[in-house]
């Protein structure tokens, strides 16, 4: 886990508190997660659907004041919740939780750019999410669970879990085209904050990339090393194209 990585694991209080047991949050409870029950897993999709919901209103209406999420930092903190809660109540063989994950990697990957970026924290924010959705997905797709306070793998699954070839190259497109919209995201604001202009467009090719967006340019690369792995495995071309 990147060091930055651990700056996603902020106190979350708003899902879950009356999740039957299984996520106290304490990292101790969430090894070995047991599966769920039909109706449990059923109530656990309803909190999700909800919880979605309510952060892509706030994300809409991000220029209202009413909002709960005016800022990049703010939407980042309370899309947190969300990431423990599903890791804490399904194990990472789940389909509902592949699903899930990838829904939550799209949201990411594609509101980020809807927002301003400030000065610090933001840029170490955005750095940790990618770090962090990189070590999850490292974790879930070789069948691992992911404990979000600790930073680190639990259980003992090998080999390639069982995240389905759709859902992979699902995975691989909702990636290139999100770090695709995030650098030019990143070059722009950067430019933006430090004032940049005529003068600067024309001296790009001799600027020197900042930390972030060698983040960016650098994020998922354990996530995609598995996926080629996986596509070997299976004898697809690595790294094929995924629409």
């Amino acid at each position: 886990m990147s060091s930055s990585s651990a700056a996603v694991a902020v106190n979350d209080n708003a899902l879950g508190a009356h999740a039957n047991g299984n996520a106290s949050g304490n990292g101790e409870e969430k090894q070995g997660v047991k599966r769920l029950t039909a109706r449990q897993e059923q109530r656990l999709i309803d909190e999700l659907d909800a919880a979605f919901l309510e952060l892509s209103r706030g994300v809409r209406k991000r220029h209202d004041p009413s909002t709960t999420v005016p800022t990049l930092s703010s939407y980042l903190l309370a899309l947190h919740p969300l990431l423990s809660h599903l890791l804490s109540r399904l194990p990472p063989t789940s389909p509902t939780a592949h699903a899930y994950l990838l829904r939550l990697t799209l949201d990411l990957l594609s509101i980020v750019p809807l927002y301003r970026l400030s000065l610090a924290p933001e840029p170490l924010l955005v750095r940790a999410w990618l770090d962090t959705l990189d070590d999850v997905w490292g974790a879930t797709l070789r069948g691992r669970g992911w404990d979000l306070e600790r930073g680190e793998e639990e259980g003992e699954g090998e080999g390639k879990g069982n995240v389905g070839g759709t859902e992979r190259v699902r995975l691989r497109s909702v990636i290139g085209a999100g770090k695709t919209g995030l650098e030019v995201w990143v070059r722009g604001e950067e430019m933006r904050l430090g004032g940049g202009g005529r003068e600067g467009e024309e001296r790009e090719e001799e600027r020197q990339p900042s930390e972030l967006e060698s983040a960016v340019a650098q994020s998922f690369s354990r996530t995609l090393g598995i996926l080629d792995a996986l596509d070997a495995e299976d004898g697809a071309p690595v790294g094929a194209p995924s629409d």
